[in-house]
C-alpha cells in the first residue's frame, strides 16, 4: 500500500478518535515514506496519537458517585 493511501487512512482514524489504530497506521506510513518530510510528518502524527491514547483524549468517563 502506498504512503499516501495509508496516511489518508491514518488521518481518518485520527479524526474519528481511533488513536490506537491511527498511531499504528502512521507508524506504517512512516516506514513507506519516500520523502524525508513525509516520514517526519508521519512519525510526529504517530507520537501525537500515542499521547492522545495515553491521556485518553475523547474518552468520556462516568461520574463518580458521591
Amino acid at each position: 500500500m502506498p504512503y499516501m493511501r495509508l496516511a489518508r487512512i491514518a488521518a481518518e482514524a485520527e479524526n474519528a478518535g481511533a488513536y490506537g489504530f491511527a498511531a499504528a497506521a502512521w507508524k506504517a506510513a512512516a516506514g513507506l515514506a519516500l520523502r524525508e518530510s513525509n516520514r517526519q510528518w508521519a512519525e510526529e502524527r504517530c507520537a501525537l496519537c500515542e499521547n492522545a491514547l495515553r491521556r485518553e483524549w475523547g474518552v468520556i468517563k462516568p461520574e463518580k458517585e458521591k
